[in-house]
């Protein structure tokens, strides 16, 4: 939209709510008001916003609605009419039983598919308590559907302020000094130092191969009784 399309779209608003802003308003008041809305309709289309403002007059408010109740009917309001938008929970759920019938994993939206896979697809079509596992998937099917909506409704300026915060912070842990290495010498136990603790080991090591190296003692009457039975033979 651009300021001339919010200022139609303001006066459309006073028209249908002549209580709003009784009082008259100086011209800056009124280019302030307008630049305020533009932050949070900058993105949406006029007829769309336009039609929004009927469709919520229609269902008898009594007091005009807030500018973020305007753009997020007029982006949903859009979204259903280029069939982008998420089923009703009623309509995922219909979805989802209907799938359980044909066997099949089609989904029209990811979020009907990232609630299926927060429960299993195996579990829905077993369980045997279908309120229950009702309840579970509109559970998850919600958080879903406003996690997908989440992009559209936020405005593009509050947007482009949330990715630089976020870059900055990406790029202050990216700047911070990795920790140097701690020496071997602080790894070791502090009560046997690296080179008594290097002794102990060759020590322990030649121990091991001069007892592999001595005669056992069962070996030399094993022995004997070999040579015995050759001298009787």
């Amino acid at each position: 939209m651009k300021k001339s399309d919010v200022a139609k779209l303001i006066g459309i608003v006073k028209g249908l709510w002549p209580n709003w802003t009784a009082a008259p308003i100086t011209r800056e008041q009124w280019d302030d008001t307008v630049s305020t809305w533009m932050l949070m309709l900058e993105d949406v289309d006029a007829a769309s916003a336009a039609a929004a403002v009927q469709i919520l007059s229609a269902e008898g408010r009594e007091w005009p609605p807030p500018v973020g109740r305007i753009r997020r009917r007029s982006i949903e309001a859009a979204a259903h009419a280029a069939g982008t938008a998420p089923p009703t929970p009623d309509e995922a759920w219909a979805e989802v039983r209907e799938a359980m019938r044909d066997d099949t994993t089609d989904w029209s939206h990811p979020a009907v598919k990232e609630a299926v896979d927060t429960i299993g697809w195996w579990d829905l079509r077993h369980s045997t308590n279908v309120d229950t596992v009702r309840a579970h998937f509109v559970k998850f099917y919600a958080t879903a559907a406003d996690r997908a909506w989440a992009p559209m409704l936020t405005p593009p300026n509050a947007r482009a302020t949330l990715d630089a915060i976020a870059l900055t912070a990406a790029e202050q842990r990216t700047a911070l000094p990795r920790p140097a290495p701690v020496p071997a010498a602080e790894l070791a136990d502090p009560g046997v130092p690296v080179d008594d603790g290097l002794a102990i080991m060759r020590r322990a090591r030649d121990e091991a191969r001069t007892r592999e190296r001595e005669p056992r003692a069962g070996d030399g009457l094993v022995g004997i009784g070999d040579a015995l039975g050759r001298l009787t033979s």
